[in-house]
């Protein structure tokens, strides 16, 4: 009986690509793009996207012994206000803060911005992606107290653009495709079913952005009815709470109690173009 390497070298040879288009692996593979896509809604490949500094809101597990945060730890987190970074081969996701005005008891929201390549989970019931990285991440934390923090997945508006196959879904493709083995996948498959079960359910439950954009339009129309604000605040959001503080300074108003990336969103929208 021949192994498995002697066997898959009887096999046309593929290109040794890290990844490729949907386009690009169907004219490889020597079959249609939507057998790719196919093969992805049953489960038995990944198709990953490539983001470039898009913002998002990461569904981040701290882990703790009880499952709770003890009140030492909220306040660390609510101090510190900023986690610096999650990083993979592939994938990063950086630019990470807190959201106090996200938040109740044990619940946190967080916005950040990813770069790179990201597997895509499922959509949300608000249409939004549930997107996870591609490789092992490691958490690269500042400041004390949160050592046992999880990138569980990130949230974000569908983009458009390429689909990805990586290197190990186009192999499998290639050995299933030649009869060398069987492609499996939900309907074969109960590990991968679960997972799919599973998936299913997380983007079920996914909470929507707390700013749509109906909302961040009408956030925009009001500060550009202001005569004193306008053009300089929308055009650059992210500094919008200097601004906005002093004008209110001059108004009469009292100080902003809120994070300069979290009013950022409100007024970009939740998107950074």
């Amino acid at each position: 009986m021949s192994s498995q390497k002697e066997t898959d070298t009887q096999l046309p040879p593929l290109l040794p690509l890290e990844y490729c288009t949907v386009e690009r692996a169907a004219r490889l593979l020597g079959c249609e793009e939507e057998d790719i896509y196919h093969w992805h809604e049953v489960g038995a490949i990944s198709l990953c996207v490539k983001l470039e500094d898009e913002n998002c809101r990461p569904n981040i597990w701290i882990k703790t012994e009880d499952g709770r945060m003890s009140l030492s730890e909220k306040k660390v987190l609510e101090k510190e206000g900023s986690l610096d970074a999650f990083v993979s081969t592939h994938s990063i996701l950086g630019g990470i803060y807190f959201d106090p005005s996200n938040s109740d008891s044990w619940m946190f929201g967080f916005s950040g911005f990813a770069n790179g390549f990201w597997k895509i989970r499922g959509k949300t019931e608000n249409g939004n992606w549930l997107l996870t990285t591609v490789g092992e991440i490691e958490y690269k934390p500042t400041g004390e107290g949160l050592e046992h923090v999880t990138l569980l997945s990130i949230d974000l508006p569908p983009i458009e653009g390429e689909r990805y196959v990586f290197k190990p879904d186009l192999e499998r493709l290639h050995r299933a495709i030649h009869g060398i083995e069987t492609l499996s996948n939900r309907y074969n498959n109960r590990e991968i079913a679960e997972n799919m079960r599973q998936a299913e359910l997380e983007t079920q439950n996914a909470r929507p952005h707390r700013v749509e954009k109906k909302q961040a339009h009408l956030i925009r129309l009001l500060i550009k009815s202001h005569p004193n604000l306008g053009a300089e605040v929308i055009e650059n959001p992210y500094a919008a709470c200097d601004v906005l503080e002093a004008q209110f300074a001059r108004d009469g108003i009292g100080p902003i109690d809120a994070n300069p990336v979290t009013v950022g969103n409100w007024i970009s929208g939740k998107r950074r173009k």
